[in-house]
């Protein structure tokens, strides 16, 4: 009989079946929630300590970035914010794959990015964009599809 060596954690990643009742996972989940909830409570003039709040849960963030509470994600250790960007309030990232927010992006309310897609650089997104999609442009366009 061949054991899978996979941990649930890596199949997650790679987008392959896992299961979520995983305790590895499940307690990851608990501690970016307790980490969720400190930075949504932060004092607005306090960014210091939201920065060391992301900074503590997300794989890199990098400099000057910043976030407006509320904010949720599900595990935070696949969340990779570049320098400069700004994430706007009411923001949720689903992080069960890795989540790359390129460098002086900035998140606003109301879009959803499908899975797979990729959003070039400079580009004013007014709408939800489709999985699989390569948008780009003032306002944003479908370019090409993956």
């Amino acid at each position: 009989m061949v054991m899978d060596a996979q941990t649930e954690r890596e199949k997650m990643i790679a987008g392959q079946l896992y299961r979520a009742s995983d305790p590895e996972l499940v307690a990851a989940r608990i501690r970016a929630r307790r980490l969720v909830r400190a930075y949504n409570a932060t004092d607005p003039e306090v960014e210091g300590e939201r920065r060391a709040l992301w900074t503590g849960q997300f794989e890199h963030i990098g400099d000057n970035a910043m976030g407006e509470p509320p904010f949720h994600c599900d595990y935070g250790w696949n969340i990779l914010l570049g320098a400069g960007a700004y994430v706007n309030v009411n923001c949720v990232i689903i992080d069960c794959a890795p989540v790359t927010i390129g460098a002086l992006t900035m998140l606003g309310p109301g879009v959803t990015i499908g899975d797979n897609s990729t959003i070039g650089a400079g580009s004013v997104v007014l709408n939800d964009v489709p999985a699989n999609v390569v948008v780009a442009g003032n306002p944003s366009r479908i370019v090409r599809h993956l």
